[in-house]
């Protein structure tokens, strides 16, 4: 299964099934900026999703980069990573 949803302005959450655990499914998320005025309802008021596996950011901007670190720390999974530029990543 897979899916894809916008997150308004850039951001975009991608859904797969996992390749292994095929019960199981993945979710990445892409330049998503949670304050964004566009955010869909269910992730407004402040909630950040947990369900990240990865969270890819294209660049520094901050409604690119600014909420990836929150993604990461409120996702479940422990092996939850960013993966970005090296100057984005120096700063994070």
């Amino acid at each position: 299964m897979k899916q894809i949803r916008w997150l308004g302005h850039a951001g975009f959450k991608i859904s797969i099934s996992d390749p292994v655990e095929k019960e199981e499914m993945r979710n990445i998320y892409i330049d998503t900026w949670l304050q964004n005025p566009l955010i869909p309802e269910d992730l407004k008021e402040g909630v950040v999703p947990n369900d990240a596996d990865l969270v890819l950011v294209t660049h520094g901007h901050f409604d690119h980069s600014g909420s990836a670190p929150d993604l990461v720390k409120a996702s479940k999974n422990p092996n939850c990573k960013i993966v970005c530029n090296f100057e984005v990543g120096n700063y994070f």
